[in-house]
This record gives C-alpha cells, sequence and structure tokens, in this order.
C-alpha cells in the first residue's frame, strides 16, 4: 500500500543532508533548497516543480497564471507527474536498462543545438544564460539528466506496455462507428529510412555486401535502441536528399513512395524493419508516429495500461509528499 507522510525527514548521504521541515542542503554548494516530496529514493526539490511551472506558462498556456487558483491546480499536476516520472525512471534501473552513453551524448548534441538555434544563436544563448543566472555546462548537465530519465521511461513503458497491446477487429469496427468523421484522417505513418545502396548492374558480391551491412545496422539499433536511428542515418545512409535530416521521410500513405514500403504500416511505433529491398539498394525503415485506426485504438489501450503500471508502482512505493496526510494518498 502506498504511504503517504508528513512532518520531518532525515536522509544522510556524502554531500547531500534532508533537513526537518523539507529543506535540502547540499554542502558542495552552501544551498539550502526546499523538498516537494521524496519518492522512493530520490526527491523533487522546489525549484524542479518551479521549472515545470514557467514551461506551462510559456508553452502550455501562452501567458502568466491568472490566479492563485489556477497557479495551485497546476502546481499539483505537475508535481503528480514528476513522482509518476520518479517511479518509471527508478523502475527501469531497478530492471538494469541504461542508456548507451553516446547514444547520450548525441541526444544531447542534438538538443543543444535546436536549443541554440532557438535562441538565435550563440548572443541569444548568451543572453538568456545570463538572464537565468546558469552556466552552459550546468545547463548541458540538466540537459543530459533530462534525455536520460526520459530514455528510460520510455523503455520501461515500452517493454512493459506497448509491445504487449493487441486491438481486436470487434475494436476497430467499435471505433469507425463512434468517429466517422477521423477515417480519411487515418491510415498514415510518419517514416524515416537509412539506404544502402546497390548500384546497377551490381556483382553478387556487392548486392551481399550492401544486405550484409543493411543487416549489421538493424542489429545494432535494435541492440541500442530506436533513439540511435537518426545519428546513424546522418553516419551511415547513402541517400543524399535525407541523411543530413536523419533519415526522415515525414508522413506517407500507402503507395505513395515504393510499394515495398508498404511494409511499414505493419510496424509499430520505434519498431526496426528488416532490411527492405528496392531498385536503390536496401532500406532500413522506422515508424515514428503511426495515424491507422488500429493504432488510434492501441494508443487508448497503451495510456490506460500505462496508467496501471503507474498506479502499481504508486501503491509498492514510499511516497513522501510535504504538506499532505494519508488520505491524500489518491
Amino acid at each position: 500500500m502506498n504511504r503517504i507522510t508528513c512532518g520531518a525527514m532525515v536522509l544522510v548521504t556524502l554531500m547531500v543532508w534532508i533537513v526537518p521541515g523539507g529543506a535540502q542542503l547540499d554542502l558542495s554548494l552552501g544551498i539550502v533548497e526546499s523538498i516537494e516530496a521524496r519518492v522512493g529514493e530520490e526527491v523533487i526539490t522546489t525549484s524542479e516543480v518551479d521549472e515545470r511551472l514557467q514551461r506551462v506558462e510559456m508553452t502550455e498556456l501562452g501567458r502568466p497564471f491568472r490566479d492563485s487558483r489556477e497557479y495551485e491546480r497546476y502546481r499539483r499536476r505537475e508535481l503528480e507527474r514528476l513522482i509518476q516520472e520518479s517511479l518509471l525512471v527508478q523502475e527501469a534501473r531497478r530492471r538494469g536498462m541504461r542508456m548507451d552513453a553516446k547514444q547520450k551524448e548525441a541526444e544531447v548534441e542534438q538538443r543543444w543545438q535546436r536549443q541554440v538555434e532557438m535562441l538565435g544563436g550563440e548572443e541569444g544563448l548568451r543572453q538568456y544564460l545570463e538572464r537565468i543566472g546558469a552556466t552552459e555546462e550546468a545547463l548541458k548537465k540538466q540537459m543530459a539528466e533530462e534525455v536520460e530519465r526520459g530514455y528510460l521511461q520510455e523503455r520501461l513503458l515500452r517493454a512493459e506496455v506497448a509491445f504487449n497491446i493487441r486491438v481486436t477487429p470487434e475494436e476497430i469496427e467499435a471505433f469507425k462507428r463512434e468517429n466517422p468523421g477521423l477515417l480519411g484522417d487515418l491510415e498514415r505513418v510518419e517514416l524515416s529510412h537509412i539506404l544502402i545502396a546497390v548500384p546497377e548492374n551490381a556483382s553478387a558480391e556487392e548486392e551481399a555486401e550492401a544486405r550484409r551491412k543493411a543487416e549489421r545496422l538493424v542489429t545494432e539499433i535494435r541492440a541500442r535502441g530506436p533513439e540511435i536511428f537518426e545519428q546513424l542515418a546522418r553516419e551511415q545512409s547513402d541517400h543524399e536528399a535525407t541523411r543530413a535530416k536523419g533519415g526522415r521521410l515525414g508522413f506517407v500513405r500507402r503507395g505513395e513512395l515504393f510499394k515495398e514500403f508498404d511494409v511499414a504500416f505493419d510496424l509499430l511505433p520505434g519498431e526496426i524493419s528488416d532490411p527492405v529491398r528496392t531498385r536503390q539498394g536496401y532500406h532500413i525503415l522506422i515508424v515514428t508516429e503511426k495515424t491507422s485506426i488500429a493504432e488510434r485504438v492501441r494508443q487508448q489501450k497503451i495510456r490506460e495500461s500505462a496508467q496501471g503500471l503507474i498506479d502499481r508502482l504508486m501503491d509498492e512505493a514510499v511516497v513522501v509528499v510535504k504538506g499532505r496526510g494519508p488520505e491524500d494518498s489518491g
């Protein structure tokens, strides 16, 4: 049963103490920071919640909070989300899931470049760092932590939930009856590919070598995870038009590209195809998003199952939330 308590907490580690009143004393920095919750072995600080609320204002609402009631409603929501994310990350680590260091480095670099572009270049970055009182090193460290935690959550949910979900014909028919206006926009996939080119009039040995290279890439991607696909496309693909974009082809319908690409409609989001032979060579396909009727129904079932996993982890965890009594545990 989930246990939520309030009052003083004491946790002693090498460099971090939690002191009575819900404050975290970091001896390495000389900073005292308020604690909002302790979730198993992790703590959630006030600054983490405040940062989430700033994102809500900037990206979700596009304005400041109207009043204290709206502020408190979103604050409670973001704290609950942070608790759930912490539970998923800790469960993933308990199961031995890890993010490859090179994969994390590549993802952080890609996100960093996008961040710099959004800020208007290096000068915009400098002004932003001055405004928030942070260093480039600290911001990159925070970004790396977010990348790793996001990866662990996604991998756990994929292992625990996504690949175990099946959609029945009856569920598809029920969706069609209930949502007739959506049917024309469905049955599309967002697709990326890596091409290992095979020259015209290639010898049997050239053909075999291209296939072996494609199979090695498939094995590597499946071992390291679909997040590495974009990086490998930039490094290994022979398709000039999409290589710089990480292999992205965008949304396609059946028959819009090569007929052989229709195998992508049988893939799940994040799933890698076996090598697909076209007149250009061998393609490795990945579906990043799917809008079929079956996938729409499947995503709804995934959300329901994911909530079931979170509820189970909540029941098994010790969660201490500042200012709440046992009656607030639900």
